[in-house]
This record gives C-alpha cells, structure tokens and sequence, in this order.
C-alpha cells in the first residue's frame, strides 16, 4: 500500500471519527468539529497536477 493511499484512508477514519463526535456531542460542538474535518480533509488531498482537478 503505498503511502498516499495509507494517508487517505487515515483522513477517511478521522473523517468518519469526527461525524460521530458531531453526532452523540450536539450542535454546540459543531464550532469546533467543522474547521477540524476541513483541515484534515484538505492535509489530505493529494496536490493538484496539471490537466487534474482534485475536488
């Protein structure tokens, strides 16, 4: 497995971590839950190459 895909699928179990942290801690949570997914969503992106959109 090579290292970006080991990357991705650890923001993938992050990302996942994070929704049930929003689910069982509430709304008030939220503040802080959705600026933490986005930066790990994003720390996870692979850069963008020539002629490639990664969104």
């Amino acid at each position: 497995m090579s290292w970006q895909s080991k990357k991705s699928l650890s923001g993938a179990a992050v990302l996942i971590l994070l929704g049930m942290a929003a689910f069982f801690c509430g709304a008030k949570w939220l503040a802080v839950l959705i600026p933490l997914a986005l930066l790990v969503r994003y720390s996870t992106m692979e850069p963008a190459s020539e002629g490639k959109r990664s969104l």
